[in-house]
């Protein structure tokens, strides 16, 4: 678990995956000050968390590409910020507390989470965890296809493979459809205690 502060208008505190990624499929940028990490994000995140949160969560507000890159992040790493107890529950070593940069955009990054260069991560995980994984570990592969027509055709090579697969944008729409039931819920919630409420008026 890693707890991310993110300043959007008011100050946003969440729970957040961090991804390595080989720096070949970043794009170029140039290293922030010392002790400032750099951060990049895919761009569908970005219209996910628009389409999502931004509508969902008062007093923040959508955000576009130029008002995101530079923007900098208050990061713990091997802390959640709604579970204390599941650090130790993972092993956590230390919670190791750095500063992010968004230094860009990359369709290559995960959706659900930030990304950093892979040497950086694999140095922060032996930080937290106090050992360092060996460099055949890989958690995830993405594969990226030019023909779109052909996407079923692999994802079912992939799958008769072994592998677990999961469509990036499938997965976009699951984060937007499980946002909008949670905001089902909180209105069902809230004309529940009104109805309550009126009944003991009555």
């Amino acid at each position: 678990p890693n707890s991310v502060t993110i300043p959007l208008g008011l100050s946003l505190n969440i729970d957040m995956f961090f991804f390595g990624v080989d720096t070949a499929l970043l794009p170029s940028f140039e290293d922030p000050e010392e002790g400032i990490l750099p951060v990049f994000l895919n761009p569908k995140a970005l219209d996910i968390y628009n389409s999502s949160l931004a509508e969902m969560i008062p007093g923040i507000s959508q955000m576009t590409p130029e008002q995101v890159l530079g923007t900098t992040i208050d990061i713990e790493f091997g802390k959640s910020s709604f579970l204390p107890d599941f650090s130790a529950f993972l092993g956590t070593k230390s919670i190791v507390k750095k500063k992010g940069r968004v230094m860009g955009f990359s369709t290559k990054s995960p959706i659900l989470g930030f990304s950093i260069p892979l040497d950086t991560a694999e140095n922060i995980s032996e930080e937290v965890f106090g050992e360092r994984k060996p460099d055949s570990e890989y958690s995830r592969i993405s594969v990226f296809i030019q023909d779109a027509s052909r996407l079923e055709e692999v994802q079912q090579e992939l799958e008769k493979k072994g592998f677990f697969v999961r469509n990036a944008e499938e997965l976009g729409g699951k984060v937007r459809a499980m946002v909008l039931g949670f905001r089902v819920v909180i209105f069902a919630l809230g004309v529940a205690i009104l109805l309550i409420a009126l009944f003991s008026l009555l």
